[in-house]
């Protein structure tokens, strides 16, 4: 569509009386363009489909230790890892709204101002300076910014989508960091016992030293045992420190920050795994995975790639309104035009029938990249229950043996409380036990781990945490 309107000082002889008119009249027409195409009603961005919230309402009390739902309430209000994936639903709310205005026609002013240079005086007619004031449009094409808006409403929800599983990819890192403290703070305590009774020995074997009772290479030995026990524990202190640190800043803490993590009931926290078998069934991986459900979205934007091409075959519009132009040559009243026009593309060497193959090929890609996701999760989600069943028992068999230990260590004592053991098998006895324990700890946490990744795998994580209102999503 093109609108012009010209405001020109011409010759003095033929200046037109009636040139205040022509603007008042293009100017009407102008306004009632705007009415009828610029600013239709409902041109709004779509509501959210996707609203997140962290479990309860209630504030977070920095002064008392942080569980790990304390720590995912504050991970979505702080952390920065999230805003970008907020900043993306944002963008695509934008898209949307440019998708909406696309379906009216442009409005563009241009202004020009002509001043002549070289006149023909021979003819008596002097020639001043002109203005030209236009209103256009470029090509208009509803039915390909209909198709494009519908698809931006999916590339809203393929954002949220996104944004939510960064906050699921949070989650398990949160998950990872509480199970990582609570069996640091497990070892800590075994080694520092650990420290403790090979104190006690180096003491005894100090004495026997000095009696001559034993070598010294046997003491040196002691020695060695002590102080590689030492550098294990202080290890294991200054892991736990690193990994304190790395969570206070996923979830948008200061580092410096006096913050207690309350770790204790981190096993407990994911032990609940129930029903695995019907959660890892294709059809509940399919409607809880959130990855499987963003593929499903990508198919479906596939298919609005599919309309847009086939809508490169539908004709192109324009409309126009001019006045008449005064530095025309022909006397009297000059008429006003209204122009219409049609683009229909007749041969393009094939391209446009190129761009729906393409599409259509990109669409039967992307529906094969679908089922072999859900394959791939199908197999891992399988391997990871097997994994697990299997870490469960050696779990269940490190914890035994460490009982075991420490029933032996506990006979060792009353032997040696009846001086029938002596010292240095009494505390072999113990450190072996502590030793037992130590692999329990670690077998636990296995088990601990492949829990948290099947609840992650099973979609049961972001559930139980976050609520999520899909909405309409489920339709797709």
């Amino acid at each position: 569509m093109k609108v012009s309107l010209y405001c020109s000082r011409k010759r003095e002889k033929q200046m037109p009386i009636v040139r205040y008119r022509n603007i008042s009249a293009v100017v009407a027409i102008l306004v009632l363009l705007l009415c009828v195409f610029g600013f239709a009603p409902g041109a709004s961005a779509a509501d959210s489909t996707i609203v997140l919230k962290s479990q309860g309402s209630a504030p977070v009390d920095m002064s008392a230790p942080l569980g790990f739902a304390e720590a995912v309430k504050i991970a979505l209000a702080r952390s920065e890892s999230l805003r970008s994936t907020k900043i993306d639903i944002e963008v695509g709310k934008l898209g949307e709204k440019d998708a909406w205005y696309r379906m009216f026609p442009k409005l563009i002013l241009v202004a020009n101002y002509d001043v002549p240079v070289i006149q023909d005086k021979t003819r008596g007619t002097v020639y001043k300076e002109s203005i030209n004031v236009s209103f256009s449009t470029g090509s208009y094409d509803p039915i390909s910014a209909y198709i494009s808006h519908d698809a931006s409403k999916v590339f809203i929800k393929l954002s949220e989508m996104l944004h939510v599983i960064a906050i699921e990819e949070m989650l398990e890192k949160i998950g990872l960091a509480f199970i990582d403290i609570n069996t640091a703070d497990a070892s800590i305590a075994c080694r520092r016992e650990l420290v403790n009774e090979l104190e006690s020995l180096e003491k005894y074997a100090a004495k026997k030293l000095a009696a001559g009772s034993i070598s010294s290479l046997e003491h040196r030995v002691v020695q060695q045992r002590l102080g590689l026990a030492r550098l294990e524990l202080v290890k294991t202190i200054r892991k736990q420190a690193l990994t304190r640190r790395s969570l206070k800043q996923l979830i948008g803490l200061d580092t410096q920050d006096n913050v207690v993590f309350n770790s204790a009931n981190a096993t407990d926290t994911f032990a609940n795994v129930a029903d695995l078998q019907h959660s890892l069934s294709p059809e509940m991986l399919q409607k809880s995975n959130l990855r499987l459900q963003v593929q499903v979205l990508k198919e479906k934007l596939q298919g609005f790639n599919i309309r847009l091409a086939q809508a490169e075959h539908i004709p192109k519009f324009s409309f126009g309104f001019r006045t008449p132009d005064p530095m025309s040559n022909q006397g009297g009243n000059l008429p006003y035009y209204a122009s219409a026009a049609a683009s229909v593309p007749i041969w393009s060497w094939g391209e446009s029938m190129r761009g729906v193959e393409r599409a259509e090929l990109k669409l039967q890609d992307s529906k094969l990249q679908g089922k072999l996701m859900l394959q791939k999760i199908q197999q891992t989600a399988d391997d990871l229950r097997v994994s697990m069943e299997t870490t469960e028992e050696t779990a269940s068999i490190a914890k035994t043996k460490a009982e075991l230990q420490k029933l032996e260590a506990l006979r060792k004592e009353i032997g040696y409380n009846a001086n029938s053991v002596p010292y240095d098998a009494l505390i072999a006895s113990r450190e072996q036990a502590i030793i037992s324990q130590l692999d329990a700890i670690r077998a636990q946490q296995a088990l601990d781990e492949a829990r948290l990744n099947m609840e992650v795998i099973t979609g049961r994580m972001i559930s139980q945490y976050v609520r999520v209102n899909y909405g309409e999503l489920e339709k797709y």
